[in-house]
């Protein structure tokens, strides 16, 4: 409409609008530049680190946000690189990780995970896959990224599962709360992801589908936990679970609650590595999972490790901050014990170990 005329009564009112107009538009443009700058900066900040430079930067780019802080990034990053696997793939002129998201579905939730491999002449077989679960930090934890690359290099493909959906990739705790209560209260929805990610796993070129085994950690370990106890070994492709410092938590399916017995199945065997101190999973707990186990008929072998509390792997959790602590000789052990698991229980690839 025409502008209305010097000293009408409604030139005021419009004049008052188009200033109100011009101030918003002006906070949301400061608004938007200051999220820009610190955005940019963090992710310049964190992918300039030089331990971890290699890494991230290979590591599908948007990684580098991701990092909880300096501290945190750099410890992964440096007990990553330490392993002689990793180390010597990485010399190789002929062997590169290879890294790529792979977005699927299970039921109406979009999920997005990780494949990770070893692009390598010598390793022109298909080879056994590790399906592995999430922390509750999610499936772009960088710790569980490192897990992914230290099977890589020993020739595996992995697949990191996503338990979340891909809008949440990467959590705080307070979000990871929330995303915990509902996954847990709806454990089929959650044993039905783990189902999909094994499904897609296997239909990856190079990947022997009959040869998975399924790892999991902390929250992932009662993933994998939940995928054996509805799963089974119905088509003969998951050949082990291993949980380490996992969640033991007994669960019945649905449509075993009818008997107190469970459904006979064949059950491949499970390894729980598990931290006696471990203040999330008390002795009665772990009883509990016992006896859940033996039910079953699950070759369970349950490895206690005296004096360990949670998340006893992870090289970031110092000793006396938190109710989880680092215990670098349990970690070696549990690694070892974990290698040996999938080694005996799938083909496992035919690549020479580093030198020492």
């Amino acid at each position: 409409p025409p502008p209305a005329p010097r000293g009408s009564p409604m030139r005021a009112p419009r004049v008052l609008a188009e200033v109100a107009w011009c101030f918003g538009f002006a906070i949301l443009g400061v608004g938007a530049l200051t999220q820009w700058r610190c955005v940019s900066q963090r992710a310049r900040r964190r992918c300039d680190a030089p331990v971890e430079r290699s890494y991230v930067r290979a590591l599908l780019g948007e990684v580098c946000q991701t990092c909880d802080s300096e501290e945190s990034a750099t410890r992964i990053a440096a007990h990553r690189s330490a392993d002689p696997w990793i180390a010597r793939a990485e010399r190789d002129p002929n062997a590169k990780f290879a890294r790529k998201f792979v977005t699927y579905w299970a039921g109406n939730t979009e999920l997005r995970g990780v494949l990770v491999g070893l692009e390598d002449p010598s390793l022109d077989q298909a080879r056994p896959g590790i399906l592995l679960g999430h922390t509750a930090v999610g499936v772009l934890d960088e710790f569980i990224l490192s897990v992914a690359d230290r099977f890589a290099a020993r020739g595996y493909v992995v697949f990191v599962a996503d338990m979340f959906g891909k809008e949440a990739q990467k959590v705080a705790w307070q979000q990871a709360k929330a995303l915990l209560q509902a996954n847990r209260a709806h454990r089929s929805v959650q044993a039905s992801r783990m189902a999909e990610a094994l499904r897609v796993l296997q239909e990856q070129r190079g990947v022997d589908g009959s040869q998975v085994v399924a790892v999991g950690y902390c929250y992932g370990g009662q993933c994998v936990l939940d995928l054996l106890r509805v799963r089974g070994t119905s088509d003969g492709a998951l050949r082990g679970v291993i949980t380490v410092h996992g969640i033991l938590e007994e669960y019945v399916p649905d449509e075993q609650r009818a008997s107190k017995h469970v459904a006979p199945k064949q059950y491949p065997p499970v390894l729980v590595l598990h931290g006696n101190a471990d203040p999330f999973v008390p002795e009665g707990k772990v009883q509990a999972f016992r006896e859940e186990m033996a039910d079953r008929g699950v070759p369970l072998n349950l490895v206690a490790f005296d004096g360990a509390t949670h998340a006893f792997t992870r090289p970031e959790k110092v000793p006396g901050t938190d109710t989880a602590a680092y215990n670098e000789p349990v970690a070696q052990d549990a690694w070892s014990r974990m290698e040996s698991f999938v080694a005996t229980t799938t083909a496992a690839p035919h690549r020479p170990p580093p030198p020492p």
